[in-house]
């Protein structure tokens, strides 16, 4: 077993614990299983493994973890009774933040909580669900190596002892009341790299963004594997809409940073249970 397949086991035994328990019991096995990936991280990273492996690896043992909150009613498709989407939902955070904020952090002037409490407090997170879709429409099913993970393809956050840093008690959540748990390094894109990624999609119109997003393609890419295969068939039209949407909300977050001259702050979650007492278990 190589170091990368053994930290993929160790993270799925770990959640498979947390998700066992509930209040004080679960937020210190939280705080375990972050310094656990922290760790680890710089471990790999230190062995040449890259960031996308790494994060690879940790969506792909998240993703293994049993259903963790009761689907809607909604979720389901009423003809086959098979479902319509997966049984764990993962978005991804974009936050434009300063470069000095982030220079900060990594040399100890800036706390880990500061920083959270920034998080926590800004108005301008954008959180996309489908950025593995977006990512394969935009490079043209990696045909493009200019547009290929222009979504968690940047520097890893760590702080002044050289851990990474890991968003905790989040308290996202979306339209519907959903919280979410994170797992994955936060990373960071420049400013430079931001306005790059800006220019990229500034090309993409709805004509063009259509003509690329291929159903057939992306169902043959293994992106809708989780989906019910009838489902995909039928919602087709839907998913491609819906990935539309989410690249203007995308295009958009990234023009906000690019004028306002900042980097951007990237951070993976994944969905939790939706209860009125979640805050209160913690």
């Amino acid at each position: 077993m190589t170091p990368l397949e053994e930290f993929a086991r160790q993270i799925r035994e770990k959640t498979k614990e947390l998700d066992a328990f509930s209040g004080k019991k679960a937020l210190e096995l939280q705080s375990k299983l972050s310094t656990y990936i922290a760790e680890q991280t710089q471990n790999l990273m230190n062995q040449g493994v890259s960031v996308a492996e790494i994060q690879d690896a940790l969506r792909a043992a998240v993703d293994r973890v049993e259903q963790t909150y009761a689907p809607d009613i909604e979720e389901y498709d009423e003809e086959t009774s098979e479902r319509l989407e997966p049984p764990i939902s993962v978005f991804t955070f974009f936050l434009p933040m300063e470069e000095t904020e982030i220079a900060a952090f990594t040399a100890g002037e800036l706390y880990a909580s500061e920083l959270m409490d920034h998080i926590n407090t800004s108005q301008d997170i954008t959180s996309l669900e489908m950025v593995k879709g977006l990512d394969l429409v935009l490079s043209d099913f990696g045909k493009n190596q200019a547009l290929c993970d222009v979504f968690l393809n940047g520097e890893i956050v760590a702080g002044s002892n050289g851990e990474a840093f890991i968003p905790e008690e989040l308290t996202v959540k979306n339209a519907d009341g959903y919280q979410y748990s994170v797992n994955d390094p936060a990373v960071f894109k420049s400013v430079g790299e931001v306005q790059t990624t800006t220019t990229l999609l500034e090309p993409f119109d709805r004509k063009t963004f259509f003509k690329k997003a291929n159903i057939k393609k992306l169902i043959k890419s293994g992106w809708l594997d989780d989906y019910a295969p009838r489902s995909v068939k039928k919602e087709a039209d839907y998913i491609i809409n819906e990935l539309w949407q989410e690249f203007i909300a995308l295009q958009e977050i990234y023009r906000k940073a690019s004028e306002q001259r900042k980097g951007m702050f990237i951070f993976v979650g994944y969905q939790g249970e939706e209860t009125d007492d979640f805050e209160e278990d913690f």
